[in-house]
């Protein structure tokens, strides 16, 4: 117990380190520095064995699910699995790592236009998983934050892999907003969806869109014994709505404020850790 503590109290003190060195100190924080900050993310992402494992044991958790509701599907409705795409089915390598080569990070001018020369791969595990889904009889939905102008170019690219049900009848792209939940909500009135599969927590219908973290924390909670079962997460520490959370939403934000605002992040948990502890 006093090592536990002791080790908490210590991620305590540093975390306060880091933010007192950036705020006094003045450390960079532009475009670079903030974009070096994910590095190490988008290292274990192209890089990391456990990035690999990680994968396939989510979609044999999935496969596994699958299997035992295969044997009983009963109901008025047709069974459905829901995916997202990007980082999900469809794995972004090659985007990922030029954001980190330029320097320049994310931007959605550049996403789209990597999106529109269709050369995605799939990830580890996917095609398998969804090749049983299908000889299991599910439907299967991609619901996706592509935008409507990508939509054939997207379905060329399932098809490259002889992905099933890649057609437009199958594919939600984005619409007026990100949230997904009026989409999944049109596939519910005629589906029965037994299954969700995506790499951010806005990918299942849980009521996350635009929560702090804490409050996503706290949903993830209320949610826990679907996880692994209903809900399936790809690991993706490199990009996402956790990040988009942790600056509140407000893209107009510049490099500096977002990386204040990240470790800011950082001392506040380390803060909930020790008091939660007791330290």
């Amino acid at each position: 117990m006093k090592k536990k503590i002791i080790g908490i109290a210590g991620v305590f003190l540093a975390a306060g380190f880091l933010l007192g060195w950036f705020l006094c100190c003045g450390v960079s924080a532009g475009t670079h520095d903030y974009v070096e900050g994910s590095a190490l993310a988008a290292e274990w992402i192209l890089n990391s064995g456990e990035c690999t494992a990680e994968r396939y044991q989510a979609y044999a958790a999935a496969t596994d699910a699958l299997e035992e509701l295969g044997a009983a599907r009963e109901g008025e409705k047709p069974k459905a699995v829901v995916l997202d795409i990007d980082e999900t089915v469809l794995n972004n390598y090659d985007f990922i790592a030029e954001i980190y080569l330029n320097g320049k990070g994310y931007s959605d001018e550049a996403f789209q236009a990597w999106v529109a020369e269709g050369k995605a791969v799939p990830i580890e595990g996917a095609a398998k998983f969804l090749q049983r889904a299908d000889e299991f009889g599910f439907e299967i939905f991609y619901v996706t934050n592509r935008l409507f102008e990508h939509a054939d170019v997207t379905v060329e690219n399932l098809k490259k892999y002889d992905l099933p049900n890649a057609d437009r009848e199958h594919i939600f792209l984005k619409e007026e907003h990100s949230d997904k939940q009026e989409r999944f909500d049109r596939i519910g009135e005629q589906y029965d969806i037994v299954m969700y599969v995506g790499d951010t927590l806005n990918d299942f219908p849980i009521d996350t869109y635009r929560k702090s973290n804490g409050e996503r924390r706290g949903i993830v909670t209320e949610n826990s014994e679907e996880f692994g079962i209903k809900y399936i997460m790809i690991p993706n520490p490199s990009y996402g709505s956790f990040e988009e959370a942790s600056y509140g939403y407000d893209y107009s934000l510049g490099y500096p404020k977002k990386a204040q605002l990240r470790y800011e992040g950082i001392e506040e948990a380390a803060r909930r850790i020790a008091e939660e502890a007791g330290v």
